[in-house]
């Protein structure tokens, strides 16, 4: 936000996790389609590159993996981060 009285304002926005550049809703779509597809596959999807696709899956199941309810662990163990190994980029 860029305010005339205060400059340029960084402002918490509620489709938007803290720290993120991206929709809480993209987040989620790019952890579903990553649980069944490559991090290439993901990333030309979205045309988005391979780094900002693994460090949303990474993020993602971090902050499952410490959620306190079974299904949301069974979640974050569900999605295999080893599937992103070994790519070296587009």
């Amino acid at each position: 936000m860029n305010c005339r009285q205060c400059g340029i304002r960084v402002e918490a926005v509620p489709w938007a996790r803290p720290g993120s550049r991206y929709a809480k809703a993209l987040e989620r779509e790019i952890v579903e389609m990553a649980r069944n597809a490559s991090l290439l596959a993901v990333s030309r999807h979205f045309r988005l590159g391979w780094k900002a696709v693994y460090g949303i899956v990474k993020r993602l199941v971090s902050l499952l993996s410490v959620a306190t309810t079974p299904g949301t662990r069974r979640m974050a163990n569900a999605i295999d981060l080893s599937l992103f190994r070994g790519h070296d980029g587009e």
